[in-house]
């Protein structure tokens, strides 16, 4: 006998678990695959598909046991639907700036999911403001006022933001 369970806990990730393996010591072999690229499954009889921020995935899999009593086989499918499974981090250097501050978007995010960089303080609100920017840049900071100041990321369809505190000092 061979079990599958299927759950998406996070709404990003689904869950395939074999269970009730009879005889529980039994050797069983499949594949999972994710947007048409197959993978053999893992020996802990677990297995995750994860979610993509671009696409959906649709995943299937295919399990197989034999014993003295024959061979069963069990195969499913499901799809999980585009979601924000990774936030990506942000530096910025020098920090303190005086003339020029570099900014670099890391992590598995593509420039085209970027929405934009805005630089912003407490004291004048919004201070630039960068559509569709790019994974690193440089910012003029010559013209800022001593202060402290934030760049805030806004990712495409994310309703959270990214955001680095930095203070620009020009001496004296």
């Amino acid at each position: 006998m061979l079990t599958v369970q299927q759950n998406n806990p996070t709404g990003c990730i689904a869950a395939i678990v074999i269970t009730n393996l009879q005889p529980p010591n039994s050797v069983v072999t499949g594949t999972i695959t994710r947007n048409g690229v197959a993978t053999p499954l893992d020996p802990d009889l677990y297995a995750e598909v994860l979610g993509s921020r671009t696409q959906i995935v649709n995943y299937s899999y295919t399990f197989s046991t034999s014993n003295e009593c024959g061979t069963t086989t069990v195969t499913g499918s499901g799809s999980i639907p585009k979601c924000n499974l990774y936030v990506p981090a942000m530096t910025v250097s020098p920090n303190p700036a005086n003339t020029l501050l570099d900014i670099q978007i890391e992590g598995e995010v593509e420039k085209e999911e970027l929405e934009n960089l805005m630089i912003m303080s407490n004291e004048s609100g919004l201070i630039q403001n960068f559509p569709s920017p790019e994974k690193v840049f440089q910012i003029n900071t010559a013209n800022f006022q001593n202060g402290v100041y934030y760049a805030v990321l806004k990712l495409i369809n994310m309703e959270q933001t990214v955001s680095k505190k930095f203070i620009v000092n020009h001496g004296q």
